[in-house]
């Protein structure tokens, strides 16, 4: 039931808390054990990283050897362990949270990082003779660590104090995600037509920023007058709208005021440009946003309870299917759970 059913409204029931709450005393201890494994990992993943983008031979190489065991060692565990969820639950279910798929992201990243890292080691001073590190294996590193970040974050969802801003945050962005599209395209559009009228201005003029002023030179005490002009090209890099990706960014950053065409650019088609899209983009669609965005917390929070609650059910599960092994015998339910609830979820139910 609790892998098919889609409807949140059961775990209202008092009686299904009961049971999850019962039922969740075993699975919480061997989900520790997963938490702490994973603190080991990624503790592995990072020390070795940061020996390697150090030149470090602080680190034993013996020791950064034995991290890269472990390591190879808890990544295939966590794999196994996460291939035995997927077929429990099938393709469609499992690739439906996207837990699962930071899940399966994270390590598979930080493996293929970790090969890269490997392929530089030395038995005799570890990562010592590493003379350039590779741009690519950097960027990994960092995606890495950002996603292993990602995974500690989800791991502390069972914990009922933080796992209500987690689902805040999932809630909130899948019920506003239309309006994020609906506000993309219309940033796409703005950005498109910018392309087109800045990508080569050379019929619009620029705006000569002139800056002046005065200094004193500490050792005669003599006054200076100084004078900056600033040197835009509306052909380089220095104009964003050059290219339509560069645009896009561009765009983006007018609902927090940073419009470079105002600044630079003199021409009259350009301010009305920056006018439209200043009422619709910054005036508009962004208080829009804000007041969308209360209106969705206020319905998050009713639910984070119920998605509490499914999570647990959806971890007791997979624990009682696929992890529990009974090296005794198997302790049997009792045949009445006593539950002290509180009157007032009672009465709301």
């Amino acid at each position: 039931m609790v892998l098919y059913e889609n409807n949140d409204d059961i775990y209202d029931n008092p009686a299904t808390e009961a049971v999850i709450n019962f039922r969740w005393q075993k699975a919480r201890n061997f989900f520790f054990l997963l938490f702490i494994r994973f603190l080991v990992y990624a503790a592995c993943f990072v020390l070795v990283s940061w020996a390697y983008l150090n030149h470090s031979i602080i680190i034993n190489e013996r020791f950064l050897f034995a991290l890269m065991v472990i390591f190879y060692y808890l990544a295939t565990y966590q794999l196994i362990t996460e291939a035995l969820q997927l077929q429990y639950r099938g393709f469609k279910k499992y690739f439906g949270e996207i837990f699962n798929i930071f899940d399966m992201v994270s390590i598979m990243l930080s493996v293929s990082v970790m090969s890269m890292m490997l392929r530089n080691f030395n038995f005799s001073d570890g990562f010592g003779s590493v003379e350039e590190i590779d741009m690519r294996t950097t960027v990994g590193i960092s995606f890495s660590i950002f996603l292993l970040w990602i995974e500690l974050i989800f791991f502390l969802r069972p914990i009922p104090g933080i796992v209500n801003y987690i689902y805040y945050v999932i809630i909130i962005f899948k019920t506003i995600f239309p309006f994020f599209l609906f506000m993309l395209i219309v940033m796409i559009a703005f950005a498109h037509t910018m392309f087109v009228l800045l990508r080569n201005p050379v019929q619009i003029k620029t705006k000569d920023s002139t800056f002046s002023g005065t200094a004193t030179n500490s050792l005669t005490n003599e006054t200076l007058n100084v004078e900056f002009k600033s040197d835009f090209d509306p052909t380089s890099g220095d104009n964003p709208f050059t290219s339509f990706s560069q645009a896009i960014v561009a765009t983006y950053f007018w609902l927090s005021g940073d419009m470079v065409q105002r600044d630079e650019f003199d021409n009259w088609v350009v301010d009305a440009f920056t006018l439209i899209a200043s009422i619709v983009l910054v005036v508009v669609l962004q208080n829009m946003l804000i007041a969308f965005m209360s209106g969705v917390y206020e319905n998050a929070e009713t639910k984070g309870r119920q998605t509490l609650l499914r999570h647990q059910a959806n971890h007791i599960a997979d624990y009682e299917a696929l992890h529990h092994i009974h090296f005794w015998g198997h302790e049997r339910d009792p045949k009445y759970i006593y539950y002290f609830g509180h009157s007032k979820n009672f009465e709301d139910w």
